[in-house]
């Protein structure tokens, strides 16, 4: 039996099926990408001025690395102002940085843990 690694016969499937140009999974990329462009193009006529999802990129693969998918948008619209998490370039720069501190120091109690 061959031995497979990260993740296991599962995720070896799934890299094979992503490899050999799956028909469904390109249909998926090729609709997504479809519908974030007619959303871009709404948002240009009704002048909508904050974050809205990016297309994927060409290369399936290089999806598990790609930050755009952890990024938050706002698809509805209200009459109150987005929040400036949203909108400010400098807050969403913060709020990144408060996650790293916090994994940061989940990490060192971690590391704490294990030296006891």
């Amino acid at each position: 039996m061959r031995r497979v690694g990260r993740g296991g016969r599962k995720y070896a499937a799934s890299r094979q099926q992503l490899k050999s140009g799956n028909p469904v999974i390109q249909r998926l990329h090729a609709r997504y990408n479809g519908l974030v462009e007619n959303l871009h193009d709404f948002a240009k006529r009704r002048k909508i001025n904050f974050p809205l999802p990016q297309p994927l990129p060409p290369n399936i693969l290089s999806l598990r690395d790609d930050p755009a998918l952890l990024e938050d948008v706002w698809l509805g619209s209200s009459e109150d102002s987005a929040p400036l998490r949203l909108t400010d370039p400098k807050v969403r720069i913060g709020v990144r940085a408060m996650h790293i501190l916090d994994r940061c120091n989940e990490e060192s109690a971690r590391l704490e843990r294990e030296q006891v």
